[in-house]
């Protein structure tokens, strides 16, 4: 298989289990610009007030997931949501446990979105925003070397 195909084929297996949430959200797919060094295993996905984007990492063993309002000035992974909905033992218990493989790791993403979709989507609390901006600082502080 050749980059571009395995490329296509995250990003298909990415919008075939994303899809129904996608339609009920009214989430369109956007093309990412080109940039140099930009990760091509990425899809991203917004409507006027909420984005969520995908990305593999780590050779496909990981994937990222990134959200937040449309205007992108604020993004949080889902780490991040799961330190506020269920407490940073919890987080770091289900970055503990994390499955291997981009699929298995979006499937378990998506079903802690539908689990917390006001969460996820009502992003004009100011007072969340702030929580989330400042458990971001705290895991980038706790993880710097």
């Amino acid at each position: 298989m050749t980059e571009s195909e395995a490329i296509e084929n995250f990003k298909e297996f990415c919008r075939q289990e994303f899809k129904e949430l996608a339609y009920l959200l009214g989430l369109k797919e956007v093309v990412s610009p080109k940039r140099k060094f930009e990760n091509p295993y990425k899809i991203a996905f917004k409507n006027k007030a909420f984005f969520i984007q995908f990305e593999s990492i780590s050779y496909g063993f990981r994937l990222g997931t990134t959200f937040g309002k449309s205007s992108r000035v604020n993004s949080f992974s889902v780490n991040n949501a799961l330190c506020l909905l269920k407490g940073r033992a919890e987080a770091e218990k289900y970055n503990d446990t994390c499955p291997s493989g981009y699929h298995a790791n979006l499937k378990r993403e998506l079903k802690i979105l539908n689990d917390n979709l006001s969460f996820f989507t009502q992003l004009d609390d100011e007072l969340k925003i702030a929580a989330l901006l400042n458990i971001q600082k705290e895991n980038r502080e706790q993880y710097r070397v």
